[in-house]
């Protein structure tokens, strides 16, 4: 059992720090299943914010971009939980000095699950604060549950009997969703979502590097 934090490895319209914990049960010396649980705190990124600017300051009375299609991967994950198995093929040391080897374990590790994710358009704006500054003083928003994919691949360097500090990347999935044909003239004047679902809209991935330590 043990605790792990994370971040995301590239940032484009959101960013995420995620803290779980985790526990597994080995079956052998390579082979094990593991649970694992958390929230992550998750926000837009600046690039996001200048692009939600830029779009407001477009004056839908006097463009002819009434009609857009709002962004992909623009969901933050919140509370996240996952089950499944992890292989660890390969173990060794490393003499950092003679008297004193690390010992250490690569694994694979896959497990399927759900969690909750939140999302706020860039395009679609209810009510207008300011259009010179491009601020939007309430944006259409959306709260979802999902199912989760996700796969690492991570090292366990053992510091002692009882503990091994855990490296890892991961990949959480999950399906994307947004709209499309989205009229913003109309939707700030009478302050209602509209527009339609995006037909395929695709997966999300969210790479995170993880550094945590595991109590045996």
């Amino acid at each position: 059992i043990g605790p792990s934090v994370g971040f995301t490895v590239l940032t484009r319209l959101t960013d995420h720090y995620v803290f779980n914990l985790g526990a597994a049960y080995n079956f052998s010396d390579t082979l094990a299943a593991e649970i694992r649980g958390g929230y992550a705190y998750s926000r837009q990124t600046g690039l996001a914010e200048q692009a939600a600017a830029e779009l407001l300051k477009e004056d839908p009375f006097q463009e002819l971009k009434t009609i857009r299609d709002d962004f992909a991967n623009l969901w933050q994950m919140e509370a996240n939980a996952v089950a499944g198995a992890r292989w660890a093929p390969i173990y060794g040391k490393i003499s950092l000095m003679a008297e004193v080897p690390v010992h250490f374990q690569t694994y694979l590790a896959l497990g399927i699950g759900g969690g909750t994710f939140y999302r706020q358009s860039l395009v679609m704006c209810l009510q207008v604060a300011s259009r010179s500054d491009g601020t939007c003083a309430d944006y259409y928003d959306e709260d979802k549950l999902a199912p989760i994919l996700s796969g690492a691949l991570g090292f366990r360097f053992f510091t002692h009997r009882g503990g091994a500090l855990r490296v890892e990347v991961r990949s959480w999935m999950f399906p994307d969703s947004f709209r499309v044909q989205i009229d913003r003239l109309l939707a700030e004047t009478t302050g209602v979502p509209n527009g339609t679902s995006a037909g395929n809209p695709g997966l999300m991935n969210l790479v995170f590097f993880d550094l945590g330590y595991s109590f045996q």
